[in-house]
């Protein structure tokens, strides 16, 4: 790790707040063009758009997926963004490239008796987070939100009576979304008897707000979540 991304990497840790695993990713990703670079001979100070063209079809000839291509064409812009902020480069190469459009991957549908199926066999578990992940399951079934909505949803966006729940999407556009009742009474089960006991678990001193949680009593991970999906799947 060379001096200038030994700073940007406490930059994200200590003053952006990152969590060390997301730093860690990003480091890998800014070492991988820093080899590159260093290989061909080329300071990090005269990379161009030439340059950044060259890697990025490099990667792609190396069979690295178009999303991951997408996700280090993003730390990389955001290490040369704060390169350029310190005055260390005249400009950031990488805003003059566009990252490779990610080929779509459509979701597996699932019919209504593999739902049911689903919902059925969590019912039938015996550990504590079985109301936690069945309120997940019925309510990823009736409001079709995304991952990253589900984990960051709070309570006070919950609204019972109407059944419906405040959303923050892409670009902080706010929007209501509809659950069904079935959804509600998984809801109101896990916020009123195993949410409570899961926040004792959590030695934070700040508890979290997240209404989904995990074992630890902290706001549960799209990661998390995943992982929950696979284990009923």
């Amino acid at each position: 790790m060379n001096k200038q991304e030994k700073q940007y990497c406490d930059h994200l840790l200590y003053q952006r707040n990152y969590s060390e695993k997301t730093v860690e990713n990003y480091r890998r990703d800014i070492d991988k063009f820093l080899d590159y670079i260093q290989k061909e001979g080329i300071l990090f100070d005269s990379v161009d758009r030439v340059i950044v063209r060259n890697f990025l079809t490099r990667e792609l000839m190396d069979n690295i997926s178009k999303r991951s291509c997408q996700r280090r064409m993003s730390a990389l812009r955001s290490f040369y963004d704060f390169l350029l902020s310190e005055g260390l480069v005249a400009s950031n190469p990488f805003r003059a490239v566009s990252s490779p459009k990610a080929d779509i991957t459509y979701p597996k549908t699932l019919y209504v008796d593999e739902v049911k199926g689903l919902f059925q066999a969590n019912e039938q578990r015996d550990d504590p987070l079985k109301d936690r992940d069945q309120a997940l399951l019925e309510l990823l079934y009736a409001s079709g939100m995304r991952a990253s909505e589900i984990v960051a949803l709070t309570s006070r966006e919950i609204d019972y009576n109407s059944r419906t729940i405040r959303v923050f999407g892409k670009g902080k556009k706010e929007r209501l979304v509809p659950f069904s009742k079935e959804a509600s009474q998984a809801m109101r089960r896990y916020a009123s008897k195993l949410r409570p006991s899961l926040l004792l678990n959590n030695k934070d001193q700040l508890k979290s707000d997240k209404f989904f949680l995990n074992a630890k009593g902290r706001g549960l991970t799209v990661r998390g979540l995943e992982y929950i999906l696979k284990q009923t799947d």
